[in-house]
């Protein structure tokens, strides 16, 4: 059974996602040619089933992210204002995800903030379905065919 499914399809890259039992949330890889110096690519082995990409996925938010700058707010401090409101949380988090993904499996490595850390997990099984049209929109946008 497909692990993958195709998020996003054009002549010059396909999108592939899958969900990562770490995060429990979708991340998403770009297989392609690369465009412009900066481009983030991966390699795939053609694999739906026991997919292998290089190199590692890094996936990061919040306070992890390379743009965040200590002081300013994040998904936690925002989270805790919420909280002491007694209000809802977000169901957003700070985290950050890095793994090597090799003929089907997660290789988190140790520097994931995550309960998975340092441990191998195969992949989920995925509904094959594409995405829809509202992110082919938005990839036009950023001019991407």
């Amino acid at each position: 059974m497909d692990v993958l499914k195709i998020h996003y399809r054009s002549d010059e890259m396909i999108i592939y996602e899958f969900v990562c039992p770490g995060c429990g949330e979708e991340h998403h890889v770009w297989v392609g040619p690369k465009r412009q110096e900066g481009d983030q690519r991966w390699g795939f082995n053609g694999n739906m089933e026991k997919p292998s990409f290089m190199p590692s996925l890094l996936v990061r938010s919040g306070h992890f992210a390379p743009h965040f700058k200590q002081g300013d707010n994040c998904w936690c401090t925002y989270n805790q204002e919420q909280r002491s409101k007694g209000e809802p949380e977000s169901g957003f988090a700070c985290q950050q995800c890095h793994s090597y993904i090799t003929d089907g499996v997660i290789r988190f490595l140790g520097d994931c903030s995550h309960h998975l850390a340092g441990q191998n997990v195969p992949l989920l099984p995925v509904d094959k379905k594409d995405i829809g049209p509202d992110f082919s929109s938005w990839m036009q946008t950023l001019g991407i065919k």
